[in-house]
């Protein structure tokens, strides 16, 4: 199949019986370039996933397999494609604010402004970090995941903001937002198929707006 372990098999055994059929009729120097580019063509199906990541299998646009670490042939394109997916690497989504690439926060204050159990409101800033966890709900059953996550992300602590009064949020109940925010965002990713782990909730700052 399209994520089997490359043992040569695959990729020579369609070449080989057509080159023994050609032999047997005295056609071989006739079909020779044909052959070589058919051969070329074959080739092109060897693909190596790398130790973090995840080979994902396309057949004529749908799912085939799944490839582990290794070296792999598959079907050439176009009857195949492949999509890598790195499954360790521990990526971040940012809820309420950004970072630019001189290292400064940027606040999203239509993210970030929410409303209490008790009406009031603060300006919540949370940091989630995530992994892909199954690679093939990852490429397939989602067009943008990880649009999907951080939409998610703001919908489920506002969820948990509001359902918690200002003073717990301020002080003691931090840390159950976070326990509770995590959970409910892992629910609804995996009831949408995602193939994202969260792996940490960390609210940056939770505080009133400037006046």
């Amino acid at each position: 199949s399209g994520g089997s372990p490359f043992d040569g098999d695959q990729f020579f055994v369609a070449l080989q019986r057509a080159i023994r059929w050609l032999t047997r009729r005295g056609g071989f120097v006739r079909y020779l370039f044909p052959l070589l580019l058919v051969g070329l063509w074959m080739g092109t199906g060897i693909y190596v996933v790398n130790p973090r990541e995840n080979g994902v299998i396309r057949l004529f646009g749908k799912f085939e397999s799944l490839a582990e670490p290794g070296l792999h042939w598959r079907l050439p394109t176009p009857i195949t494609s492949l999509v890598l997916v790195d499954v360790e690497t521990i990526r971040s989504d940012q809820v309420g604010f950004r970072v630019d690439n001189d290292g400064r926060a940027m606040r999203f204050s239509e993210e970030a402004l929410m409303l209490t159990t008790d009406n009031s409101i603060v300006e919540a800033q949370m940091v989630v970090q995530y992994r892909v966890e199954d690679a093939a709900s990852f490429v397939f059953k989602i067009q943008d995941p990880e649009l999907v996550l951080h939409t998610t992300s703001e919908v489920a602590l506002r969820s948990i903001v509001g359902r918690t009064d200002l003073v717990s949020l301020l002080t003691v109940g931090r840390a159950s937002v976070e326990q509770q925010t995590r959970g409910f965002l892992q629910t609804l990713l995996d009831e949408y198929g995602t193939g994202i782990l969260v792996s940490d909730v960390k609210l940056q700052m939770v505080d009133p707006p400037d006046a």
